[in-house]
C-alpha cells in the first residue's frame, strides 16, 4: 500500500511539474512581439494582417493572377515578398496602435491598453446595444461592432482626445512646421497666411504629429520580436 501511495504521489508530482512547464512553455510563444511590457498575441497580429491584406493584394496583384501561395511568395519590391512586406506592414500598423492605448491610458483617457481587454469590452459594448435594441431603446451608431469598426472607432476617438492633451505640449508645432509639411505633401498654400494655413490643415497635421510621436515612443519603450513565431506566423 505504501508503494502504491508513493506511486500515486510521483505520478500527480510528474502531472504538476508537466503542466508547470507548458505554461511557461504557452507564456513564451503565444506573443508575436512586445512593446515595452505590452505582449503583442497572435491574434492580435493575425487582427492587423487581415486588415492590411487588401492594401498589399491591391498594390502587387497582377491582372488575372491568383491569390495564393505562389502570390506572396513572389518578389513585388526591393527584393522582397508581397508576404515579408505584408507582415511589415502589419507590425508597423499593430504598434502604432498598440501605443495609442498605451498613451491614453498615460493621459487617464481609459484603462484598456491590450487586445483582449480591448475585445472585452467590445463584446460587452455588442450586449449592451442589443439588450437596449430588445428593450425598444434609442441606440445611435452601430447596433453591432465588429473588431475591425470598434478599433477604428476607438482609435478615432483616443487620437482626437489625445491630440487636445498634447496639443500645447508634445505637438506643439510652428508656422514655418506646418508650411514644410504642407508643401512636401501637395498641398496647396498659396494665398494664404499662417492662420489660413492652421485652418486649413491644422488638424491633419496634428494627426500627422501624433504618429510621429507614438513612433518616438516606440523606439523609446523598445520593441522585442519573437522572431520563431513571427517568421511562421502563416500569411494566406
Amino acid at each position: 500500500m505504501k508503494y502504491i501511495r508513493w506511486s500515486i504521489v510521483g505520478i500527480l508530482i510528474l502531472g504538476l511539474a508537466a503542466g508547470i512547464f507548458y505554461i511557461c512553455l504557452k507564456d513564451t510563444d503565444t506573443y508575436i512581439m512586445k512593446l515595452g511590457t505590452v505582449e503583442i498575441t497572435d491574434g492580435q497580429f493575425q487582427y492587423y494582417l487581415d486588415k492590411n491584406r487588401t492594401d498589399i493584394i491591391s498594390s502587387y496583384q497582377k491582372s488575372g493572377e491568383t491569390v495564393n501561395e505562389e502570390f506572396w511568395n513572389r518578389q513585388v519590391k526591393d527584393g522582397m515578398s508581397a508576404a515579408t512586406l505584408l507582415k511589415a506592414q502589419a507590425k508597423q500598423d499593430c504598434l502604432r496602435e498598440q501605443m495609442i492605448f498605451i498613451l491614453a491610458k498615460e493621459k487617464g483617457l481609459g484603462n484598456t491598453v491590450t487586445f483582449e481587454e480591448i475585445k472585452e469590452e467590445m463584446e460587452k459594448e455588442n450586449t449592451d446595444r442589443e439588450n437596449s435594441v430588445k428593450n425598444g431603446k434609442i441606440v445611435y451608431g452601430n447596433k453591432n461592432y465588429s473588431m475591425l469598426t470598434y478599433m477604428n472607432y476607438c482609435i478615432s476617438n483616443l487620437s482626437r482626445e489625445l491630440i487636445k492633451r498634447m496639443e500645447d505640449k508634445e505637438l506643439e508645432y510652428t508656422d514655418e512646421q506646418i508650411r514644410s509639411y504642407c508643401e512636401e505633401n501637395g498641398k496647396e498654400v498659396s494665398g494664404l497666411d499662417s492662420g489660413g494655413i492652421r485652418d486649413r490643415y491644422g488638424i491633419v497635421f496634428k494627426n500627422d504629429l501624433l504618429i510621429r510621436y507614438a513612433d518616438a515612443c516606440i523606439e523609446e519603450l523598445g520593441v522585442e520580436i519573437n522572431q520563431k513565431e513571427f517568421d511562421r506566423f502563416p500569411v494566406q
